[in-house]
């Protein structure tokens, strides 16, 4: 059971209103590349449109809400790490965290960016993702980072190494930043027991 309620436009008191439109008629997503706009632009401007999913709640702080819409903004639009391997890093985050609403929503994404059924499967499962034909090296190095951060608190040497070597230091830093912001979003989620919507279910 949802803990905040639904809000709407037209019941945002006037700080939350000011959130609201700055959030909403930021062009970013008009400014994005074809890749990323195909991808997010027009469902990143609904949900925002309707406060859905962690927006819902963060309003109620609107300095929240704008700070985080800006690094979410970035992440999606502008980060230096591919939309495919953004959506790998997120959907293991959503299963790390088990958040059904975030899983829904990055499902969709995932596949749109080229993520293959057996590797959205393998996470779902929490299986190694070694044996998958459908990934390459540098995707396992990603997997094996974020698991390893998530569960341990710590990144391997071997670990790191690996993944720095491909990615250099922008993205690497990039990545540590998207495990973080979206574990932010799936303890929001989970926090306050935001639901898949209605008819989606998350297969764990």
């Amino acid at each position: 059971m949802p803990r905040l309620t639904s809000l709407t436009p037209d019941t945002l008191t006037e700080e939350m209103r000011k959130a609201y439109d700055a959030i909403i008629s930021n062009p970013v997503t008009e400014n994005a590349s074809p890749e990323r706009e195909a991808v997010y632009g027009q469902a990143t401007r609904a949900n925002r449109a309707a406060i859905a999913g962690p927006m819902n709640i963060w309003l109620r702080s609107p300095g929240i809400a704008r700070s985080a819409s800006d690094i979410a903004n970035f992440l999606r639009f502008k980060g230096s790490l591919t939309p495919r391997h953004t959506e790998l890093v997120i959907l293991i985050v959503a299963r790390h965290w088990g958040a059904p609403y975030a899983w829904v929503t990055h499902d969709k994404y995932g596949r749109a960016t080229g993520l293959s059924d057996a590797a959205i499967d393998a996470i779902a499962a929490q299986d190694e993702p070694s044996q998958l034909e459908s990934i390459d090296a540098l995707d396992v190095s990603i997997w094996q980072f974020v698991i390893e951060l998530l569960s341990t608190k710590r990144v391997a040497a071997e670990t790191y190494d690996s993944v720095a070597d491909q990615l250099g230091e922008q993205k690497t830093v990039e990545l540590v930043s998207l495990i973080g912001y979206y574990s932010m979003i799936m303890m929001t989620l989970n926090a306050f027991e935001v639901a898949p919507p209605k008819g989606k279910t998350a297969p764990f």
